[in-house]
């Protein structure tokens, strides 16, 4: 049976329901297996109907004649897999191929110039230096993809593709626009994105049918005059230039809807702005900008204004007028004061003003009915006003890292928080009103945050966890780290959706039975207390490891095929023979992790073990084993002091940088591997090498009884002593 990746069966159905003429089941995922297509569903054959169906960015390997089974269909897009299918594609009127990844140099295949209905084409990720002349015989083309490549010159072969509509050219190393660009007169969106251009030249004024054009990421200092000529321009991208003053001449780009100038050097913010009347999102983040302008004012379709990471002390009252202005962000400026225009902005759902100077958050922030996130972290606030109740719609509110002493128990009024942040700041107690008080004929029992699914009141000086807290019961992620806490309450239990619980740097002694009953947390901290005491429910070595083995089965796989990419596979070293060749256990772990290198699940393996003895050599014998079966040397990384599991999660994050990765190992030792990998905060996934099928049943037994007394041993350590490694040393990172 296929797999169908949820959004893609909800777009099947749809087209089921309504009887829709185009059906788009495009993967734009490529390292994610999982989101690809591997046959064609067999629920798509009765939309007969069909007239346009795009695969591409799957992995189908063999596509049936689908003109038997939609006569009407006129375009067809799919990731090219067997010529053979030129013998039907040929009466599609449109064809799109996708021919990324496929270790194409400068030579386009034979096949590609035989497709006369060829009209988009994909060689992204390819090896691409020179593009090809043989390019323009592809007449019908309107779309050409040629991102990342390695492409230094744009030639003027390109110039023959009259029908391009489309041209993305990002993440290569062009350093020139060429004129051949100029002349293709349908272009409607060029893609230049992440390459080594200077200057944007006054030829670029001749597409006039442009609508969208990306120049971010380049080395581009002046915006020319002339790009004013471009009046059909809808989005303009120059983020991440070396831009210093916006012209007056861009004040013509009447159509103009986004503009991007963020990461550039701009210290002030052109009058030739307010004049762009059809912008809807603008973005000037990480410039030099001091002002606003009141000339903003004028931007009356304006929905998002991004002003972060400037220079800004005063927000202008003219802001006041941009009425339909959804989203605000000024983080990271030198703003103390919130002035009442803001609160003027009605239709607000998203404001940003964390890392500036505020003090105080004004009354007048109530009339933000609509607002949803509010952002104040990194200030200097004090107290949390009696006006932040009264936000009914707000989901997430962050006050990290401020001076306050006190939650008001009004806050609890803020009926649909799901995030809610406190910490770093001087909090002593948490609310009673913080629970779900439903008897509210007593007005000191205001609460209801029962959609609450995270709490950070980490580093405050909190003494008592509250039974209050114990009745937000979709509480998911609860954060407490560094306060004075004592004593872990049992109506802690009572939180059955808790995934992650973060006592360390507390005051603890004892772990209450209570906490064996959150059945799905998956990650505990308890590190930095005073524990003397462990309860048997935790304790219990067979309780023990049967926790462990439920909270990593979702992570953990037995066939390399259904494993999805990752960064690299952490390989655990295992026996080696005195003449230097693996024990069959080593060996069946690295022959798994050459089939994951193979199948482009990982780029590179880390192989961790002992070699604590001159004599002994896990590491280099692995390393040898995997270059003999095909895999390059420059892509495995060795660590000499992976002395047990807990060492290697530790150095593979401290030392070797990983985030996340496939584990491989045998199937016994799995669980404990993936979990105090996560312990550590490395995102990993964990692949199987067989056991009781390959070994022994009296090695496999012995193995597996001394795992379910390491399980104890390992979560001591992560959760309790959190002990330094034999050797850590500097960062060196996967190579």
């Amino acid at each position: 049976m296929t797999n169908i990746p949820q959004h893609m069966l909800v777009r099947i159905r749809k087209a089921k329901d309504e009887q829709l003429k185009q059906l788009d089941l495009r993967c734009y995922s490529f390292w994610d297996e999982n989101e690809k297509l591997t046959e064609i569903p067999a629920e798509i054959f009765e939309l007969e109907w069909l007239e346009e169906l795009d695969l591409s960015g799957n992995d189908i390997g063999q596509i049936p004649n689908l003109l038997s089974h939609f006569p009407n269909l006129k375009f067809f897009g799919f990731r090219w897999q067997n010529t053979q299918l030129i013998d039907w594609v040929n009466q599609v009127s449109r064809l799109k191929v996708d021919l990324s990844n496929f270790g194409i140099s400068n030579k386009l295949p034979e096949f590609i110039l035989s497709l006369n209905n060829l009209t988009a084409l994909s060689l992204s990720r390819n090896q691409i230096i020179t593009i090809p002349d043989a390019i323009a015989e592809l007449q019908n083309l309107t779309e050409l993809n040629l991102s990342r490549n390695q492409i230094t010159t744009i030639p003027n072969a390109i110039a023959e593709l009259q029908n391009l509509t489309e041209l993305n050219l990002s993440r290569n190393q062009i350093t020139t626009i060429s004129d051949a660009v100029a002349k293709l007169q349908n272009l409607t969106k060029l893609d230049l994105d992440s390459n080594k251009i200077t200057i944007i030249p006054d030829a670029i004024a001749n597409l006039q049918n442009l609508t969208e054009l990306d120049l971010s990421r380049n080395e581009i200092t002046t915006i020319p005059d002339t790009i004013a000529n471009l009046k059909n321009l809808t989005k303009l991208y120059l983020w991440g230039n070396q831009i210093t003053i916006i012209p007056d001449t861009i004040a013509n780009l009447q159509n103009l809807t986004k503009l991007v100038l963020n990461r550039n050097k701009i210290t002030t913010i052109s009058d030739a702005i307010a004049n762009l009347q059809n912008l809807t999102e603008l973005y000037l983040c990480g410039n030099q900008i001091t002002t606003i302008p009141d000339g903003i004012a004028n931007l009356q379709n304006l929905t998002g204004l991004f002003l972060g990471r400037n220079k800004i002390t005063i927000i202008s009252d003219a802001i006041a007028n941009l009425q339909n202005l959804t989203e605000l962000d000024l983080w990271n400026n030198q703003i103390t004061t919130i002035p009442d225009a803001i609160a003027k902005l009605q239709n607000l759902t998203e404001l940003d003003l964390s890392r500036n100077e505020i003090i105080t958050i004004p009354n007048t922030i109530a009339n933000l009915q609509n607002l949803t996130e509010l952002d104040l972290s990194r200030n200097e606030i004090i107290t949390i006003p009696d006006a932040i109740a009264k936000l009914q719609n707000l989901t997430e509110l962050d006050l990290s890292r401020n001076e306050i002493i006190t939650i008001p128990n009004r806050i609890a009024n803020l009926q649909n928080l799901t995030e809610l942040d406190l910490s770093s700041n001087e909090i002593t107690i948490i609310p009673d009103a913080i629970a779900n008080l439903k008897n509210l004929t007593n007005p000191n029992r205001i609460a209801n945050l029962q959609n609450l699914t995270e709490l950070d009141l980490s580093s405050n000086e909190i003494t008592i966890i509250p039974d209050a807290v114990a009745k937000l019961e979709n509480l998911a992620r609860l954060d407490l780290l560094d306060n004075k806490i004592i004593t872990i309450p049992d109506t802690i239990a009572n939180l059955q959706n808790l995934t992650e619980l973060d006592l360390s740097s507390n005051e603890i002694t004892i772990i209450p039975d209570a906490v064996a009953k959150l059945e799905n947390l998956a990650r505990l901290d308890l590190l930095h207390n005073k524990i003397i005491t462990i309860p048997n429910a935790i304790a219990t070595p067979l309780a023990l490891n049967l926790y462990v083995n439920t909270i990593t089965k979702n992570y953990r796989y037995t066939e390399a095929t259904k494993v999805p990419p990752q960064q690299v596979a952490i390989v655990f070293g295992a026996g080696v023979y005195p003449d230097g060749t693996p024990s069959p256990m080593l060996a069946d772990r690295v022959t798994a992790a050459v089939e994951l290198y193979k199948l482009k699940r990982v780029k590179k393996i880390l192989m961790t073990g002992d070699n604590s003895r001159k004599d002994y050599d896990e590491v280099t014998t692995m390393q040898q084993f995997a270059i003999a079966r095909g895999v390059p040397e420059k892509d495995i990384t060795l660590d000499y002091a992976g002395f047990s599991t807990y060492e290697s999660c530790y150095r593979a994050k401290d030392i070797f940088g990983v985030e996340n990765a496939i584990l491989v190992t045998q199937n016994f030792h799995l669980p404990r591997a993936v979990y105090t990998c996560r312990q550590f905060g490395i995102q990993a996934l964990g692949l199987g090498t067989p056991d009781w099928e390959s070994y022994s049943k009296q090695t496999v037994s012995w193995y597996t009884f001394r795992e379910k007394l390491s399980i104890l041993k390992a979560l001591c350590e992560v959760h309790v002593t959190r002990p330094k490694p034999t050797f850590l040393g500097e960062f060196e990172g996967i190579k």
